[in-house]
């Protein structure tokens, strides 16, 4: 029966169904008081319907079961600005189901980066992983802004130039958050529509695993003593556009990982922090 109710509450919360997914979550306590993953999943789906502070409670529960738990701890630190925002009887909603296969990489179609002059933490914190978001072109810049219109940061100059180019020629993205700590986001670009006067060319060069989102100032010129890979000609690049990579999990929500769980995709939960 708990196996039952936990592959439910993972597919509720795949389909964004987060008032559901609190209640199977709570029926699973009621059977297993101790189970940390529970927690963590009931305070993931409390997030989502804005009930920061019960959210908050849940995950704190976790790490009394489980004090090593790193998802909990996360979390914990993460809602602890908003702990206070939420107001009894009401209940938030912000429904959005997770597209199976946003956080795959592909070869040539993908590229991961963390965004910079980002927004303040009050609006990170509410981010979510597999939120996507929007792109706006400004002069030599790319902003991006969550569904709501506000703003959540632009991409460093060199990538902000190739996407640039790209649109240009006619190519369609997509963007995706792929994890927030509340004073960084990390997002997946994925090209969706390719022209055809790109031929055989890539969207993207092949990317190596991602480290780990770091701060940034509000300096255009980083990166300038780096190789321009984005910028170079990737017209010999060996890669096969159509070739699938495994998505590192150190770019995905650890929490989401407990919810979906995507062919071709592992979840190291002692990588770094959320999806």
């Amino acid at each position: 029966m708990k196996r039952a109710l936990v592959d439910r509450a993972r597919r509720l919360a795949a389909e964004g169904d987060w008032s559901e997914a609190v209640e199977v979550n709570q029926q699973i306590i009621e059977r297993a008081a101790k189970d940390a993953d529970a927690f963590n999943r009931l305070g993931k789906a409390l997030f989502e319907l804005r009930r920061y502070r019960s959210a908050y409670e849940a995950y704190q529960k976790a790490i009394e079961i489980d004090p090593a738990n790193v998802i909990a701890q996360r979390n914990v630190s993460r809602i602890e600005p908003l702990k206070d925002t939420e107001e009894d009887g009401v209940v938030g909603t912000r429904p959005r189901s997770i597209r199976p296969g946003i956080f795959i990489e592909e070869v040539g179609k993908t590229y991961v980066d963390d965004l910079v002059n980002v927004a303040e933490s009050t609006v990170l914190t509410e981010l979510s992983s597999g939120d996507q978001l929007t792109l706006q072109v400004q002069r030599d810049e790319v902003l991006a802004f969550d569904q709501a219109g506000q703003y959540i940061g632009q991409f460093e100059p060199r990538l902000a130039r190739r996407i640039i180019e790209l649109l240009g020629l006619g190519n369609e993205y997509e963007v995706y958050v792929t994890s927030s700590t509340g004073g960084s986001a990390r997002v997946i670009v994925r090209e969706t529509f390719r022209h055809p006067e790109m031929g055989t060319r890539l969207s993207f060069p092949r990317q190596g695993k991602v480290a780990i989102p770091r701060a940034y100032l509000r300096d255009t010129r980083l990166f300038r003593d780096e190789p321009d890979m984005l910028l170079g000609d990737d017209e010999d690049d060996d890669a096969d556009v159509d070739d699938a990579d495994e998505f590192d999990a150190a770019d995905a929500d650890e929490e989401e990982s407990d919810y979906v769980e995507e062919s071709g995709t592992t979840i190291d939960e002692d990588e770094e922090e959320p999806i």
